[in-house]
């Protein structure tokens, strides 16, 4: 059996130098292209396992083959081939090459002077929030390109995230790892890549998906914000079951990047976080809505029979590019201004946690239940005395806030009885009355106006409170946290 040594040729170009890392899936090594005379790094993927003892797994020692599967061998060179194809996305480590030698398939790419993400929180300490929605942004725009041609990463981690001197970040191993061994099933331990970062479906045998490596990003950016993993136990079982049954601890010092954190951990695939909602609440990070200027009251000319009023005229609203980025080394593809029909419309929280911080879904049919009394039995006007005109405000829920602004009018049960409107998120809603007791009533919003983060509340309590202003809430459920805000009133009905 031959080994990896240092003075090797690959292929007949490549002379390995140093080994500067190994893993699971293989060893990489800086060596000298001697056709172009560049240092290029150099990466031999394990197929059919990884080998045997010996002493590959230190960097700069030899590294033992094993027997080549010819099938995976094949499977792993036509996926690095796909790979390249992405060599021009600013966030994906360059292949520039896949050659076959000594029964192992060779990848060939940029040798990039850079420190791992988990390296560099190890040494230095968790990220700014600023620079890991950076890193979220770079990653995904990797992970979407891939999607676009049909290629998965399956092993989104730390160790595959690079943050380069030259301040880009860069994802390595992309679609090396989709078919060097069948992912699609546990291995012996019971796991498909690495288990502290992979996603619930793929331990239990369902397909890869960009959904799951979104969790993992995920997962990944909690680590890069905490310093440890979300799911990390003593063993790997215990970890699988954590990544199966529990939720991770909320994360205070995530702020704003919770909601995206914990809608990516999501546990069921088709209620997670998906990529575009998940960049343009990143951008919401980086680009935070900019306060509405001061506007200056507006004098209403004095109606016949009614003293004259000076009103509050509507806030301004904010331009929809927001305040201008900080320059990063991440570039991402044109995504709409954040929209969320009440940010809360796609926001579910983690149960538990005092922190009481939202996550986001993007589930159709999520019912957001609000306690309400009894309807009164007829049709005809149900709305409460007063209520009827133009009100806005602000509401919050967990560390995110948004303006809303109502139209509301005369109507029966199941009528149209006004308009929601979100001006700095560009979403729209009718609003159906559902119940009506007193002063207070619940409507459902349908959406009139879509967006990326846009989904109208199923129940929404609105109450008209003694000193006139208007209470908004939605309940908390095992998968939300309550939102609310006190609106005021700019017209009357």
């Amino acid at each position: 059996m031959r080994s990896i040594e240092a003075g090797q040729v690959v292929a007949g170009r490549y002379r390995l130098l140093e080994c500067v890392g190994a893993g699971s899936m293989g060893v990489v090594w800086r060596a000298r292209d001697l056709l172009l005379r560049v240092d290029v790094a150099v990466k031999a993927i394990w197929v059919g396992g990884r080998p045997g003892t010996g002493d590959h797994a230190g960097p700069g020692g030899p590294a033992a083959l094993g027997g080549a599967d010819r099938g995976r061998t094949a499977a792993a060179v036509r996926e690095a081939r796909n790979a390249a194809q992405l060599r021009d996305n600013p966030h994906v480590v360059s292949v520039n090459d896949v050659v076959e030698d000594g029964g192992l398939p060779w990848i060939i790419m940029e040798l990039v002077a850079a420190t791992s993400l988990d390296a560099a929180v190890r040494a230095d300490g968790p990220l700014t929030t600023t620079r890991a929605a950076q890193v979220g942004l770079a990653v995904l725009d990797a992970l979407i390109a891939g999607a676009r041609i049909g290629l998965l990463h399956r092993d989104i981690k730390p160790s595959n995230i690079l943050l380069a001197d030259d301040g880009r970040v860069l994802l390595t191993d992309f679609g090396i790892a989709t078919n060097v061994a069948d992912t699609t099933a546990p291995g012996p331990d019971g796991s498909a890549g690495t288990p502290a970062y992979l996603a619930p479906e793929r331990i239990t045998r369902r397909p890869a998906s960009l959904a799951a490596d979104l969790f993992s990003l995920g997962a990944t950016l909690y680590f890069a914000l905490d310093g440890s993993p979300p799911f990390a136990r003593e063993t790997i079982p215990l970890t699988i079951g954590a990544v199966l049954h529990v939720d991770p601890p909320p994360l205070a010092r995530a702020d704003m990047l919770w909601p995206v954190i914990g809608g990516l951990l999501i546990k069921n695939p088709d209620a997670r976080l998906g990529a575009e909602a998940a960049q343009a609440l990143l951008l919401r990070v980086l680009r935070p809505p900019v306060a509405a200027a001061a506007v200056p009251p507006v004098a209403v000319p004095p109606v016949a029979g009614r003293p004259s009023v000076t009103a509050p005229a509507r806030a301004a609203r904010p331009d929809p590019t927001g305040a201008a980025l900080p320059v990063l080394p991440v570039a991402v593809p044109p995504v709409p201004p954040p929209r969320g029909i009440g940010r809360f419309r796609q926001r579910a929280l983690l149960a538990g946690g005092s922190a009481g911080l939202a996550l986001v879904l993007l589930v159709t049919g999520l019912l957001w239940i609000a306690r309400s009394g009894p309807s009164p039995a007829g049709g005809g006007d149900l709305l409460p005395a007063g209520m009827a005109g133009l009100w806005t405000g602000t509401v919050r829920q967990g560390p995110l806030e948004f303006e809303v602004e109502l139209e509301l009018r005369a109507g029966g049960l199941g009528q149209t009885v006004g308009h929601s409107d979100y001006p700095t998120d560009g979403c729209a809603a009718d609003l159906r009355l559902l119940t009506a007791e007193g002063t207070t009533i619940t409507v459902q919003e349908r959406l009139v106006e879509r967006g990326v983060l846009c989904k109208g509340a199923d129940r929404l309590v609105l109450t008209l409170r003694p000193d006139g202003r208007l209470a908004y809430t939605f309940a908390a459920t095992a998968v939300n946290s309550v939102g609310n805000g006190l609106l005021a009133r700019t017209s009357p009905g």
